[in-house]
């Protein structure tokens, strides 16, 4: 999340990196920034996505290799490039193979060129979605279910349009489709060379197909493009193709063996069983409200021929009336991506701000010191920042930290959580309503993850805490990790460290604890990446700055864990806290059955998903909102099928199934271990058991049909 970052390596097939073996984290390489530019190298066999660019301008991504070495096969990752709400963006001489979902693709963005590039033995090699202003040429599109497919999708704000296809090698792309059903690309028919799907603006030239046996050139209306999860859509969303100009390609063979059993039997019923369908077939859906005749498809390709294959008639009237087509549009213009300088930026502090950051915060008459450390300097040893020491065999924490608990925490793997906030002698963290309180400078977040203990050294994960320190016995409680959130000039800076001995120690690419759990089995036991941190602690993909996720007054709107006050009154009456003006509804706790189920269901959701599942986070792309606001039903997930879950939909059609946990999307994902499905992706390897039976029990209570 880093802007003016090149990555480059040696070479696609000298400079490997391997992703086998992954067992958390959803995306082998993930960037959230501009200007950046990854080349020569290759990234294989990850779990999910192999190079995924969320939000970004000026995205240069050349020469790069993804596959899965064991070739097409559904439990591959879902994309292998895979660029999304970005601008001014080059895909060039990259190959990509074996994604079960798309090879190339590129979504919700804008000014795009994708040339010279290769795919292979993907579910779709090349994939243009909901995307303004895209050249597509030069590229090879072989041996996938579908060669280039030129797409809208609904439930995403942004609609494509003006995509130029044009001198291409579009061949053989006949691989049986190996995507996980319930994802768009399933239901493309294997034997598609280029598919259009309602979108409007789309040229086709100068291509050279062959042999893809169900036609070179697929073109349909969101109603017959057989997705799976199809429903009533938004009025705004256009279902129809339009303005589609298809000229001087030439065409060699193809159109015998379609990949959909309706389309074979009208095969066979226009043609024989010997015959094959024309070049170009049409599901021959209009808009009924096109009454000024737009155009739709303009055919000027030779003796290429174009079926209607009259789909919005059940197939009553299937025929080729060239003249329909014989029509004309005016051409788009190429894509000129706009040139950008990379300028290395160096940030300066004040010599006064600098003063302030390198000072020793002294408080407390004979007590260890609380320092704050500047970006620079960050200590190796958690104990060098005075707030949570390894003492006596207990574990310490220094008297001026305020210890704070969550009414529903994030799951980690049923680890305890001590919780302390540092706020500078004088200064306090303004209140706010929603969102996150606005710490000073100074301030220092810290979560300390530890279990109970049996006499065998064993780690219990059903053994509950009182939350109060002084209970923490370090002969039965092992500790794993302290995570700080350190508040400077510049805005938070996430520091994992890993205990061993008495002392935690700075890792800043994080570090995987093998632990033996009471019951005999293995648990992994994941500490995050100063990386991942920040990942999740995004305020968006595009900032770079990251906030707290607890210190919400809804999630701190409850009994001090070591006080009998209110945490929030308390922060207020010891001057940590300024402006508490209203009071919110406090979240629900996870097992406090007296309270609405609705309500304990959303605050679990808002707290372990909706830092990511919100409309700035890192899935907003997904269409899919889970942080406690006011959402649409879809938008929470009612009814709403998926838009790039890849495996992640386990199958099922639609994120919430109302009565029907067993065939909702979200129930699969949280219950689920698989690197490539869990929700969240990060933070866990365990199933949080009371979480899934609590979203069961909601969905199970919602009423409605998903049509």
């Amino acid at each position: 999340n880093t802007d003016n970052v090149t990555i480059r390596g040696a070479g696609m097939d000298q400079s490997i990196l391997s992703f086998k073996g992954q067992i958390a984290g959803a995306e082998g390489l993930s960037v959230n920034a501009s200007d950046f530019v990854i080349e020569d190298l290759a990234i294989e066999d990850t779990v999910g996505d192999a190079l995924k660019v969320n939000e970004g301008d000026n995205i240069t991504i050349r020469r790069i290799r993804t596959e899965w070495t064991n070739g097409p096969d559904t439990e591959n990752g879902a994309y292998g490039i895979y660029p999304v709400q970005t601008t001014n963006v080059l895909l060039e001489g990259n190959v990509a193979i074996a994604a079960s979902d798309a090879g190339i693709y590129v979504g919700q963005s804008k000014q795009v060129v994708v040339r010279d590039n290769r795919a292979e033995y993907n579910v779709a090699g090349i994939e243009v979605e909901n995307t303004i202003g895209a050249d597509v040429y030069n590229n090879i599109a072989n041996n996938n279910t579908g060669g280039i497919l030129v797409f809208n999708m609904p439930s995403i704000p942004q609609r494509g349009y003006a995509t130029r296809v044009f001198d291409n090698e579009i061949h053989s792309n006949n691989t049986e489709n190996f995507a996980i059903p319930g994802t768009a690309v399933s239901g493309v028919p294997a034997g598609s060379g280029v598919v259009i799907n309602s979108n409007d603006q789309v040229e086709v030239f100068d291509n050279r197909f062959s042999n893809n046996n169900t036609a070179n050139i697929v073109i349909s209306s969101y109603f017959s493009a057989n997705f799976a999860g199809q429903r009533e859509l938004a009025a705004e969303f256009d279902p129809y193709p339009e303005e589609i100009l298809i000229y001087d390609n030439t065409f060699e063979g193809g159109g015998t063996q379609p990949g959909l059993n309706y389309l074979t039997e009208l095969k066979n019923a226009l043609y024989g069983e010997q015959g094959a369908f024309p070049d170009i077939i049409w599901d021959g859906i209009v808009n009924p409200e096109n009454k000024d005749q737009r155009a739709i498809i303009c055919v000027d390709n030779g003796e290429a021929q174009l079926l209607s294959i009259d789909a919005g008639n059940q197939f009553a009237n299937p025929g080729v009336d060239m003249q329909k087509h014989d029509c004309s549009i005016t051409k788009l213009q190429p894509i000129v991506l706009a040139s950008y300088q990379r300028v290395i930026t160096w940030r300066t502090i004040s010599s006064a701000l600098s003063a302030l950051l390198a000072v020793t915060l002294a408080s407390g008459c004979g007590e260890p010191q609380v320092k704050h450390f500047d970006a620079n300097s960050y200590p190796d040893k958690l104990s060098d920042w005075g707030l949570v020491i390894h003492q006596d065999g207990t574990l310490t924490i220094h008297q001026d930290t305020e210890v704070y608990a969550l009414n529903t925490e994030l799951f980690s793997d049923y680890a305890q959580k001590l919780r302390t906030v540092y706020i500078p002698d004088g200064y306090a963290a303004t209140y706010h309503a929603e969102e996150t309180f606005q710490f000073p400078v100074g301030s220092i977040i810290s979560k300390t993850f530890f279990y109970p203990i049996n006499g065998s050294g064993a780690v219990l994960t059903d053994a509950s805490w009182s939350g109060d320190p002084k209970d923490i016995d370090l002969s039965s409680h092992r500790l794993i990790e302290t995570r700080l959130l350190v508040k400077q000039a510049q805005g938070w800076d996430a520091l994992p460290y890993v205990w061993s001995g008495d002392d935690a120690y700075l890792a800043i690419t994080g570090a995987l604890k093998e632990l033996k759990a009471a019951n005999g089995e293995s648990m992994n036991y994941l500490v995050p990446s100063k990386n991942q941190c920040a990942s999740c602690h995004a305020t968006n993909h595009t900032s770079g700055l990251i906030l707290p996720i607890g210190p919400k007054a809804r999630h701190l709107n409850r009994l001090d864990p070591v006080y009998s006050d209110n945490q929030i009154h308390r922060w207020e009456k010891s001057g940590k806290l300024t402006g508490v003006t209203q009071a919110v509804p406090a979240n629900a706790a996870l097992l406090d059955t007296s309270a609405d189920l609705e309500h304990r269901a959303r605050s679990y959701l808002d707290i372990n998903c909706g830092h990511c599942h919100n409309p700035q986070g890192a899935a907003d792309t997904s269409g899919l909102l889970l942080n406690y606001a006011d959402h649409e039903p879809d938008n929470m997930g009612i009814c709403k099928p998926p838009i790039a879950t890849g495996g992640g939909s386990g199958g099922r059609l639609y994120s919430i199934v109302p009565g029907h946990a067993n065939e909702s999307i979200l129930s699969y994902r949280i219950a689920s271990t698989k690197a490539a499905a869990m929700m969240p992706e990060l933070g866990r390897t365990l199933v949080h058991q009371e979480g899934v039976d609590l979203i069961n029990e909601w969905i199970n209570s919602l009423s409605g049909e998903c049509l």
